[in-house]
């Protein structure tokens, strides 16, 4: 080949290369949706299990690369939760208790866990949030056990 010929083929084999990262990332960034938004809790498309549901829930989500922070306002009470994506974990003091927050995305769904103690008893909960096709809803599958015994939880978010 000459010297012309094999230039020009590198130079198309390095643009196709860059166009195929960039695909890649494209991809990678529709896997994991942006939850930036306000988010309302729909009650009569929830189910709380045994437990009684909150009168009203508004999370206020703002996400970036590392971190999604959840303003939350559950029927008066003000709770702000740092969800780290970083893989690290993050210490959050939900409804009077210290719980220890990692997660992760499983596709388009980020998995959220949760542990600690409440009532001197270890608790855990894990929570998946889906995001809707039409990105108008998030639906939250929340498993629960602590010193109450284990339960299932759904919980249906609309966008405001």
């Amino acid at each position: 080949m000459h010297d012309f010929q094999l230039n020009n083929l590198k130079r198309l084999a390095l643009s196709f290369l860059a166009l195929a990262a960039l695909f890649c990332g494209a991809i990678q960034a529709a896997d994991h949706p942006d939850l930036t938004g306000t988010w309302k809790l729909d009650a009569a498309k929830s189910d709380f299990g045994p437990f009684p549901g909150p009168a009203s829930m508004t999370d206020r989500i703002q996400q970036q690369s590392a971190e999604i922070v959840i303003n939350r306002d559950r029927g008066g009470e003000p709770v702000v939760i740092h969800i780290p994506l970083d893989g690290s974990e993050r210490t959050n003091e939900l409804r009077g208790n210290a719980m220890k927050t990692t997660a992760h995305w499983d596709g388009g769904t980020l998995v959220i866990d949760y542990s600690g103690e409440q009532r001197g008893r270890p608790a855990k909960s894990q929570e998946r949030w889906t995001v809707a096709p039409d990105g108008k809803s998030i639906t939250v599958i929340r498993r629960l056990s602590g010193p109450q015994g284990a339960t299932a939880q759904t919980l249906f978010m609309v966008k405001q």
